[in-house]
């Protein structure tokens, strides 16, 4: 009998569990989920040291209608100095570099807000290729590469 009794708690603990996981709590929207699974990251290496970090994502893939004259990042940048960078695209120069404020209309998609951090809008010209391939540069360092991927 007392097996039983230990059988059946246990069985209704698990089973009030069962509906709740580490996600429960999360309220992403549609744009939040495609960033989270989009964001790339390298390390930025100078005199092969790492000295920074640059993140981005490609904002074609989740705002497909309001991104169609060339190919748009989001870009967060941290460096133990500062510098300015190159942003290249498959081997092109960015057409421009909007830097933006910590908190910025983008902000939400990488929850990586801080004041010493930099955050830019990159935008290149269209791209034929499927894969495109993103790093920085400046005259001391230079990114990793991060291969995206466009959608159809």
């Amino acid at each position: 009998m007392k097996t039983y009794f230990l059988a059946a708690i246990f069985l209704l603990l698990s089973l009030g569990c069962s509906q709740h996981n580490a996600f429960s709590d999360f309220q992403l929207s549609k744009e939040q989920s495609k960033s989270e699974d989009s964001i790339l990251s390298a390390k930025i290496i100078s005199k092969g040291k790492v000295d920074g970090v640059i993140s981005a994502l490609y904002l074609n893939n989740i705002y497909p209608q309001r991104f169609q004259d060339g190919e748009y990042f989001y870009v967060v940048l941290y460096t133990k100095e500062e510098r300015e960078f190159t942003f290249y695209l498959n081997k092109k120069k960015a057409l421009y570099a909007e830097v933006l404020l910590t908190n910025n209309r983008f902000s939400h998609l990488i929850n990586t807000e801080s004041v010493w951090k930099k955050y830019f809008l990159l935008h290149f010209a269209k791209q034929k290729s499927k894969q495109l391939n993103l790093w920085a540069e400046s005259a001391q360092s230079r990114s990793g590469k991060m291969l995206f991927k466009k959608e159809d």
